[in-house]
């Protein structure tokens, strides 16, 4: 069974980036955010006169057929309403989450990326604390992931860390956003400093947070 580790210190670098690239689609998806919430809010004005009409019918309907008739219909309203709510986030959410990992995708081609990819092989190493590392990263990072790249890392470990690790390369055609997965060479202990890593893990807390500014209480 393979056992993963994430790294939760100061020294992830992974969550550095990203928490970066978080900050800077806050920015730029201003635009998205105001615009999801003026969509917003005109679906709630629209379904709250829709469903002040059909409360008005309800009731009548209720005072010539029953209670439990008018009951019935206000819960169907009700349920209405909810579905074109679920719809209207679920859109809003997409639209924010594609600026995001086009966010990162744009930072593969900084001057930064290479020493980032450092610091997080670095980092994995470390956490995975085994003589022998892979290297699993991207294909398009195919000319940076290197041999001489690796063996400088290979170098930092060994001096500055004190840890003599042999780095392995290897490369995957089914990544394709930034950063890299690092294994032991047995395959039993993985620790993914990937860009869609960090999302998997932060997933929950970063649409609760966009919800709750676009669409306030109504979440």
């Amino acid at each position: 069974m393979t056992v993963k580790k994430e790294m939760l210190g100061s020294r992830d670098a992974a969550d550095g980036l990203c928490a970066r690239i978080m900050a800077d689609a806050r920015q730029e998806a201003g635009l998205i955010l105001k615009e999801g919430g003026e969509a917003a809010a005109l679906i709630l004005k629209q379904n709250e006169e829709l469903l002040a009409e059909m409360r008005k019918k309800a009731m009548h309907a209720a005072a010539e057929e029953g209670a439990a008739r008018g009951r019935k219909i206000l819960a169907t309203i009700s349920l209405e309403r909810r579905k074109v709510l679920l719809d209207a986030r679920e859109k809003v959410m997409a639209q924010i989450m594609g600026r995001i990992r086009a966010l990162a995708e744009e930072f593969r081609a900084s001057p930064e990326y290479a020493p980032y990819l450092k610091a997080l092989i670095i980092d994995g190493a470390l956490t995975l604390g085994t003589d022998e590392v892979v290297v699993v990263a991207a294909a398009c990072d195919r000319e940076m992931v290197n041999m001489s790249f690796l063996g400088d890392i290979e170098q930092v470990l060994k001096n500055e860390h004190h840890q003599a690790v042999t780095l392995i390369q290897q490369w995957d055609a089914t990544i394709t956003d930034i950063g890299v997965i690092l294994r032991s060479k047995d395959k039993r202990i993985e620790c993914n400093k990937t860009f869609e890593g960090f999302l998997s893990r932060s997933y929950g807390t970063i649409r609760a947070g966009i919800l709750k500014e676009v669409f306030d209480n109504n979440v």
